[in-house]
């Protein structure tokens, strides 16, 4: 979705057993680069048919005001994503504790700038365990942006843990995986330097968590001059 690619990241969502917060994400990443027209295009484009319709459904949640969606009323629960997308937080947590919403990384991902603590604690209440694993390599990866390597690495290791101990056969939470170590790299490298951090690249259990720790040692290289 960074770079663009958004058939490429439906056909990934097209993978996941509840892909509405992927959709929805796509459809927030249309309106931002204001290509709502794109959405059928994109749509058009998925074999499974059900799932076409429900992208569509979800992207347009996101590019239309909240109240009445496609001249229906909002869900609760989509108005609260839509809330949290205009920075509305008290708002949408309200909402989001009221009708039991189950996106909640949705809202934590956006609440962490401003409320670090208030965002973990919503993220960790919600019953979906994917939203949970999406939220957690999103927190960690922001955390490690903001220079707090400590809360990276603490939301890492949750992350990894409830990988191993959930989804140990699901191929989208090893990308959540190794996404995280990518961006904690990336950015702790930025911060601290190189050293410490290909240590810790070079430690991971996988080649291709070691691959993606030393990519993003790498694209460090690019933002400042860093030496070993």
């Amino acid at each position: 979705m960074a770079n663009g690619d958004f058939a490429d990241a439906l056909e990934t969502a097209a993978l996941v057993k509840s892909p509405d917060q992927l959709f929805y994400e796509v459809g927030i990443n249309l309106a931002g680069r204001g290509a709502p027209e794109r959405v059928h295009e994109l749509a058009s484009g998925l074999k499974d048919r059900k799932l076409a319709a429900k992208f569509e459904k979800a992207a347009q949640i996101a590019l239309r005001p909240p109240t009445f969606l496609g001249g229906k009323e909002a869900t609760p629960c989509e108005i609260a994503y839509s809330s949290a997308d205009l920075g509305k937080f008290a708002e949408a947590n309200a909402l989001i504790e009221q009708n039991k919403c189950t996106n909640n990384s949705f809202l934590a991902i956006r609440e962490y700038a401003l409320d670090p603590a208030a965002a973990e604690r919503g993220l960790r209440e919600t019953s979906n365990g994917e939203d949970l694993i999406f939220g957690l390599e999103q927190l960690a990866v922001a955390a490690a942006k903001n220079g707090n390597v400590s809360e990276a690495l603490r939301f890492f290791s949750d992350l990894r843990n409830l990988k191993e101990s959930t989804a140990k056969s699901d191929l989208l939470a090893e990308a959540r995986v190794t996404d995280a170590v990518h961006g904690i790299a990336r950015y702790w490298a930025i911060k601290d330097g190189a050293k410490v951090v290909l240590k810790w690249a070079r430690s991971r259990p996988t080649c291709e968590q070691r691959a993606w720790a030393l990519l993003g040692v790498a694209e460090a290289f690019g933002h400042a001059n860093l030496t070993d």
